[in-house]
């Protein structure tokens, strides 16, 4: 079973970077890293001083060769604050065998509203602009899938199931409104044969994405969490479909 972990590079420590160590490729570290300015990711994390502290720890995780392409990565999102300094952490991550995590906010809870998205068309812009460089500078193609950056469309329905830590369990992160039970008293096997899964395991979609030539072809299986309306277990039962918006990265059959 391979692990990722998610974290605030300023838990990290010599001494527990030597454990996670020993595990080899079976472990991911994927690290809070939203800009290079101090002024900024101290402020966005409101912890004084992580800027500095993560660039100590991301020394010693590059001493034990974490930065292999496999087993180190940086997550964020394009937002507001950091907007032009996205080019610059995405070549930093190529050149130095780190995983780029880079998608735009969800527009769930908080990020609803938040203050820190984008327009479309900046989002449109900024993507555009990465895959120029991936193509030219590192000889990477790839097409613009509006969720992660450099990356194969989200196809976490084939795989994944998110459970929150009082045990509800949902189709993923982005679909919360979609309850499939409790893992105190119903199996996974029960929650992943179920009719809301059967749904959209099937891709049984409706709406805009359904046009685009991306999820025609397979490339996109349009992000439950961004670009869907109307997505929880009384709407998915009626009408037996997913009902989708369309993204800026839709394209004409």
């Amino acid at each position: 079973m391979h692990t990722t972990i998610f974290t605030h590079l300023g838990f990290l420590n010599e001494e527990l970077i030597k454990k996670l160590n020993k595990y080899g490729d079976n472990i991911t570290l994927l690290a809070k890293f939203n800009s290079f300015k101090p002024e900024v990711q101290d402020e966005f994390d409101n912890v004084p001083g992580y800027t500095k502290k993560r660039e100590e720890i991301l020394n010693l995780l590059f001493k034990y060769k974490f930065n292999d392409k496999k087993r180190l990565g940086f997550v964020t999102s394009i937002m507001t604050i950091n907007y032009d300094e996205i080019p610059k952490i995405f070549r930093y991550c190529r050149k130095n065998n780190i995983i780029p995590d880079i998608d735009n906010l969800l527009p769930r809870g908080r990020g609803c509203k938040s203050p820190f998205n984008p327009s479309n068309k900046k989002l449109k812009t900024m993507y555009e602009l990465l895959s120029k460089i991936d193509k030219k500078e590192f000889k990477k193609i790839w097409e613009n899938y509006s969720s992660y950056v450099g990356e194969h469309s989200c196809n976490r329905y084939c795989h994944h199931l998110f459970i929150t830590k009082t045990g509800d369990v949902h189709p993923c992160i982005g679909s919360s409104n979609v309850l499939l039970g409790n893992i105190k008293n119903k199996s996974l096997k029960e929650m992943w044969n179920s009719q809301e899964m059967k749904i959209i395991r099937t891709r049984a979609y409706d709406g805009k994405c359904v046009e685009c030539k991306l999820f025609i072809e397979g490339k996109c299986h349009s992000c439950l969490g961004r670009y869907t309306k109307n997505l929880n277990n009384q709407n998915l039962k009626e009408t037996g479909k997913v009902h989708t918006t369309g993204c800026f990265g839709f394209k004409e059959d």
